[in-house]
């Protein structure tokens, strides 16, 4: 049996968290300059990565994605850039004040669709690897 390198690791994390959590952020940015509809891909792209990636824990890709999300806007107001949607002037401070509020939101919209994800594929695996029950 191949021993299992560090780079092999590396590579698994990666994919295990990393593109869950690259996938659900980039899922969000859109609902900042495009119409509020959009903020309906953050709910099925968060199922879709649980039901296909199946990240051992969920909390971890969630708050990657909201540390991204988070950056990514800061970044944009720190460039001197506003937010088009924002009704009065938006500051650095501001932004990581927002954060705190945008956690709860960015739990039941990506958290928990990401969580029932797993679960069901998780469910779908136990039932194809037990088979049909032979009650007749």
């Amino acid at each position: 049996m191949a021993a299992v390198t560090e780079r092999d690791v590396t590579r698994t994390a990666a994919v295990e968290y990393g593109v869950p959590s690259a996938l659900i952020a980039a899922s969000a940015l859109p609902s900042i300059w495009l119409p509020d509809l959009l903020q309906l891909l953050i709910p099925a792209v968060a199922l879709v990565c649980g039901l296909v990636l199946r990240p051992r824990r969920v909390w971890v890709v969630w708050l990657a994605a909201t540390v991204a999300f988070v950056l990514v806007v800061l970044i944009w107001v720190l460039l001197g850039n506003d937010l088009p949607k924002a009704t009065e002037p938006v500051t650095p401070s501001g932004v990581l004040t927002g954060a705190w509020v945008y956690l709860p939101y960015f739990a039941a919209t990506a958290l928990l669709p990401l969580w029932l994800g797993r679960w069901l594929r998780r469910r779908l695996d136990r039932v194809r690897t037990i088979g049909p029950s032979s009650a007749a």
